[in-house]
């Protein structure tokens, strides 16, 4: 088989698989602002899959440029996967739509019929550095609460993005920046989207394997846990509401340690017997319970904001602010003032 015929087949396979995983993720998830973005990010794969074809831009035009404008958009629907995914408190805003508006509109001038005479190389390099911006951002998000997520097979969805995704995107970054779209080699188009192929299907793998309460938030209350199992439980939150280990610098290390268990059976603890994906959030829940109480108890009503944060195990008022907001969806002044209303 021709490499041409073969690089086809893989772009094929590439749009198939990313509509495949779309469909999947709307019709088991679609109120989770996670999978729609998913959706999203997988059929902007599809998109990019064909406006980086050998000879496709000199024979679709206009077509080519709002292909290139999606496959450069999604830079940003990935890197907001990664925040939905990974990151705790994490809540689509407006501004992260302009955001994926300016990339897709770079990508779009840059391939534009009538526009491509001025589309210099620094516009063209432009586009790779700020998808290869985003592509590092998307890794922090995996990386930044890696230890700190609870879930076993969300770890492991984790390195799966890490490794395979991750690698795609800035391989097909950097020969982008090299070469340009339409001055590639077969052999190197082909290597490209083989390179897409497997990202995709690796991640589309840990997406589709994961229960929906590791991908997303859990739906149902976890099932009563077994004797020794609840022991376990009952020690735990005697730690956490008796002796308010919350209040320390507390890490999944430390507390694994104080309750005399390996720190993957902890992980297991909290996230399959109490329900919680995330370690922050589950100390936090304490930390931001006891705040509560402060904030409505008159007699604390002239001790600052600042010292209840800190008192309750919070390091700096930033965190504090934006966890409380996250869990009651007022911020510590306005709920104050409610609470002592």
């Amino acid at each position: 088989m021709p490499l041409t015929d073969l690089d086809m087949a893989l772009r094929g396979a590439v749009t198939v698989l990313a509509f495949l995983v779309a469909a999947l993720m709307l019709r088991d998830h679609r109120g989770r602002h996670s999978a729609r973005l998913a959706a999203a990010f997988a059929l902007g794969v599809a998109a990019h899959a064909w406006c980086a074809a050998p000879g496709f831009a000199a024979s679709t035009g206009w077509l080519h440029a709002v292909l290139l404008a999606l496959s450069a958009g999604n830079a940003v629907v990935g890197w907001l996967v990664a925040a939905s995914l990974f990151r705790a408190t994490f809540r689509p805003r407006p501004w992260h739509g302009a955001i994926w508006g300016l990339v897709a509109a770079l990508g779009f001038a840059a391939a534009a019929p009538g526009l491509v005479a001025t589309a210099t190389d620094g516009l063209r390099l432009s586009v790779t550095a700020i998808v290869l911006l985003l592509s590092a951002g998307a890794l922090t998000e995996v990386f930044a609460s890696w230890r700190d997520d609870l879930s076993d097979a969300r770890r492991r969805l984790r390195l799966i993005v890490v490794v395979s995704l991750a690698g795609a995107t800035m391989l097909n970054a950097a020969l982008f920046a090299a070469f340009g779209p339409s001055s590639r080699a077969d052999l190197v188009s082909l290597a490209t989207i083989a390179a897409v192929l497997a990202g995709l299907g690796a991640v589309s793998w840990g997406l589709l394997n994961l229960r929906a309460g590791d991908l997303f938030d859990r739906p149902t209350p976890p099932e009563p846990a077994a004797s020794p199992e609840r022991a376990m439980i009952e020690r735990l939150e005697r730690l956490m509401t008796v002796e308010r280990a919350y209040r320390e610098d507390l890490t999944i290390g430390r507390l694994a340690t104080r309750m005399g268990l390996p720190e993957h059976q902890l992980r297991r603890l909290i996230n399959n017997g109490l329900g919680h994906r995330n370690f922050s959030t589950f100390i936090n829940g304490y930390r931001i319970a006891e705040a509560r109480q402060a904030f409505a108890d008159s007699s604390q009503a002239e001790v600052s904001i600042l010292t209840i944060a800190l008192d309750t195990g919070f390091a700096s008022i930033g965190p504090f602010n934006r966890a409380f907001k996250a869990q009651t969806g007022l911020t510590p002044s306005a709920y104050r003032r409610t609470a002592l209303a």
